[in-house]
């Protein structure tokens, strides 16, 4: 009896060690998922916030390029000498041109672009317009005050848009 009284409280002491290593098997997991559900929260909230700021700095974007818009003269007459044709030709192909007084600056210029990229749905924040002949590049870093004239792009020119993201 004492042999047989031995071997149930074995048994039941092993159910016991055995249910014991269950449950802590069970809140391990349970523990690890809730874990693994709070990062893909942390990480979903970090996403939604980077396109929540990116969705803000295009809306900024595009705000800057209507208030250029709005400052934006017609576009002069052709006058001999006061005057100058600008050609643009994007990397896709797409070409546009405007005339420009010799005195307008470059950041007109680019304000110009800025605009026609706006109205034809074309998204490039970051590029330099470039004149092959001679060589000049006038990127985000260049002297905008500078005049048309000054630049070298009277009496005409053409000019590419060079995206400095790609």
């Amino acid at each position: 009896r004492q042999r047989l009284r031995e071997e149930q409280d074995e048994a039941l002491r092993l159910s016991l060690e055995q249910d014991r290593r269950r449950a802590e098997e069970r809140r391990a997991k349970e523990e690890q998922e809730l874990m693994a559900r709070m990062e893909q929260e942390e990480e979903e909230n970090l996403r939604r916030a980077e396109e929540e700021e990116a969705r803000l700095a295009e809306e900024d974007r595009v705000n800057e390029i209507m208030r250029k818009q709005d400052r934006m003269l017609p576009e002069p007459e052709d006058v001999r000498g006061e005057t100058t044709s600008i050609r643009f030709q994007m990397p896709s192909g797409l070409r546009f041109q405007r005339r420009f007084l010799k005195g307008d600056t470059l950041q007109y210029l680019r304000d110009f672009v800025d605009c026609e990229l706006l109205d034809r749905e074309i998204t490039l924040p970051n590029y330099a317009v470039v004149l092959n002949f001679p060589k000049k590049i006038f990127g985000p870093d260049y002297d905008h005050s500078r005049t048309l004239e000054e630049c070298g792009l009277v009496p005409q020119a053409v000019l590419f848009i060079q995206d400095l993201d790609s």
